[in-house]
């Protein structure tokens, strides 16, 4: 219980984290998508009053649920850019969401089929922002470059960090007892998912033989572990 009661006093320290440490920076090619948080069961949502007056009813492509709707942005190396937190019933599309999301953006923006939208591309057109996505079966077909085709083929980066907060961090549960400590479990499992695609992506890049240099930023010092390099799991299996 007194680790629930100290939860809201990290909260500014937690969003500094995210902000300064945690999060990447726009390069040009950006992935955006939305992902529901359920709170409760559809049968117990007239019970629930933790979320009442906050939470709302929404419809996604798994169906209706009771909850809000984390969107999220990465770019083309699986770092979180930014992120935006809003009832159930808001719209992927909405203004005011990208008004929030689109600071700072530059470049390509790759989204899904739901966003698409004349006005929100017109939007976005203006601020230097050029969407790219699929096209409906009831349209007319476009045509698109090759490497347009590959880089919206690669929209699983952003579908993979949703996995990873959904089915790791469980960031989606009942048994919130207050919208605090919703937040909070919120920011945290955000936090332990960045930080820990940041340093699995390190890994891969510099590969484990000999040693890894790991690199854990706290603030404004620099401490450097080092990591045994991994066996070779390959021989390993052919011996």
């Amino acid at each position: 219980m007194l680790f629930v009661e100290l939860q809201s006093k990290v909260f500014i320290p937690f969003v500094l984290i995210l902000k300064l440490i945690c999060f990447g920076q726009c390069m040009g090619i950006t992935y955006v998508d939305s992902t529901c948080i359920r709170v409760c069961h559809n049968k117990r949502i007239r019970c629930n009053k933790v979320f009442k007056g906050l939470a709302e009813t929404g419809k996604s492509t798994m169906g209706r649920f009771f909850g809000f709707k984390l969107h999220l942005l990465c770019n083309e190396r699986g770092e979180s850019v930014n992120f935006c937190l809003t009832r159930g019933n808001v719209d992927d599309r909405n203004q005011k969401v990208f008004n929030i999301l689109s600071n700072g953006l530059f470049g390509k923006l790759y989204v899904d089929k739901g966003y698409i939208s004349v006005s929100l591309f017109e939007r976005l057109f203006n601020k230097g922002i050029h969407p790219v996505t699929g096209i409906k079966k009831n349209r007319k077909n476009r045509l698109m470059s090759v490497n347009d085709k590959m880089l919206l083929r690669n929209r699983s980066i952003i579908e993979t960090i949703n996995d990873e907060l959904k089915n790791r961090r469980r960031i989606e549960h009942s048994r919130h007892r207050s919208p605090a400590n919703f937040i909070m479990n919120l920011l945290a499992a955000l936090t332990a998912t960045v930080s820990f695609l940041k340093n699995h992506r390190f890994c891969q890049v510099n590969g484990f033989s000999g040693v890894v240099n790991l690199s854990l930023f706290v603030m404004n010092s620099l401490i450097k572990v080092t990591v045994p390099s991994m066996p070779n799991t390959d021989a390993l299996i052919h011996k």
